[in-house]
């Protein structure tokens, strides 16, 4: 009996010892998996990048800021699309852009007959906005994505792309909201100037010190990409399909033009058809292209038009397998550059693993009847209401499905 006994206790013993040391091992393979995956990232723990933040390109950057004049009324609306479909906008129900191509450089002289749009203001009055309802909870991850629109592979130009990325464990909700980078608020330590000319004035951090300071978003994670980054992982995706009007066709053609050009490739024969209207299948360099939009509509359209991409590319994530996202992340982490600490790269593995739950919402600031077009010193501005902003920002954010 003794001898029984003694043989199941043995047995058990084994079994014991054996699923410690499976355990054990998938616990270390995690852990050798996940640093493999940091050790990739370009993580920013100094202001070593930016410390010396006026480039020599800064001046020549800072004429291309005058832009072409407006036509329409000042105080018209812009009806952003509905949350839950895609963020793509028609252009014949758009207004005119005030950008200009970032690789023009030349000064307009802005309309005599729009008043408004042509009051000389040396500085916008804003407030610190910190509402004490505004209290983000441990089941929000936030993020911003700021997307460098430079001729070079690396980061440094002007923020083209800036997207908060609210993700919420509770809810299993996405929120993205596109920051228009023509907001005019007060850079701290600079002058009063567009939003994006904060990260080409003192990089990330300046850039999230303004957010924080005009808006009362709490800020401090970010990630850096450059736009030819965004054609190379729509690639590895096999395209995205986005619905292509005959306006933004004619816009994507000319764009692809100059992409070409800079890629030293200019016979390249991705140029879409006179038929490619509607829901369009784009590779990457036509989705960069589409992404960069600017003349036929407002910021708002192109802003739309970036979420879009960004939208139909983590749709074609949640239909990859492990061993693709392994290798997407092996080719891209090392292109990021971050200031997220390791815990913050482990919270967003997991989300990988668990996308197929999460839904995606998006919006822009300003929203509806917050906004005004101007014009200061010479550059066409969007005047903001920064505490309605921060408001309807907040209660999409929370909001429960």
């Amino acid at each position: 009996m003794k001898k029984t006994t003694g043989k199941k206790y043995k047995i058990w013993l084994v079994i014991l010892l054996s699923l410690v040391i499976f355990l054990g091992s998938i616990c270390l393979t995690g852990v050798v998996v996940f640093y493999h995956y940091y050790g990739m990232l370009n993580i920013e723990m100094e202001d070593d990048i930016y410390a010396d933040q006026i480039w020599e390109t800064w001046e020549a950057w800072d004429e291309e800021e005058y832009i072409i004049d407006t036509e329409e009324p000042e105080n018209e609306p812009i009806t952003e699309p509905d949350d839950t479909q895609s963020d793509s906008q028609d252009p014949d129900t758009a207004e005119t852009s005030d950008d200009v191509e970032s690789t023009m450089a030349e000064q307009t002289v802005p309309n005599q007959n729009e008043e408004t749009e042509t009051t000389k203001v040396t500085e916008l009055p804003q407030e610190t906005v910190n509402f004490e309802e505004m209290k983000d909870t441990e089941d929000i991850f936030r993020v911003l994505l700021i997307g460098v629109d430079s001729r070079e592979d690396n980061i440094k130009g002007r923020s083209d792309c800036m997207i908060l990325f609210d993700i919420n464990t509770k809810t299993k909700k996405i929120v993205m909201t596109s920051l228009l980078r023509d907001i005019y608020v007060n850079i701290p330590g600079r002058q009063s100037d567009r939003i994006n000319a904060a990260y080409a004035m003192g990089g990330p951090r300046l850039l999230i010190q303004t957010i924080s300071n005009s808006f009362g978003i709490d800020v401090d994670k970010y990630v850096i990409i450059n736009y030819w980054m965004v054609r190379d992982v729509v690639d590895a995706l096999g395209g995205v399909e986005v619905n292509v009007t005959e306006a933004e066709l004619e816009q994507i053609n000319h764009n692809l033009s100059e992409q070409n050009r800079l890629m030293n490739n200019p016979y390249r024969t991705d140029y879409l058809p006179d038929s490619s209207i509607g829901n369009i299948h784009l590779n990457g360099n036509q989705a960069l292209a589409y992404a960069r939009i600017r003349k036929i509509d407002t910021d708002f359209g192109r802003t739309s038009r970036q979420r879009e991409v960004i939208v139909a590319s983590i749709e074609k994530v949640k239909t990859l397998g492990i061993s693709d996202i392994n290798d997407m992340l092996n080719q891209f982490l090392p292109r990021v550059t971050t200031n997220l600490t390791e815990r913050d790269v482990l919270n967003l593995l997991m989300l990988v693993l668990n996308r197929k739950d999460y839904s995606i919402e998006s919006m822009a600031i300003p929203v509806d009847g917050t906004w005004k077009y101007a014009t200061i010193d010479g550059k066409a501005i969007i005047e903001v209401d920064f505490a309605a902003n921060a408001k309807a920002w907040y209660d999409k954010v929370t909001r429960e499905k």
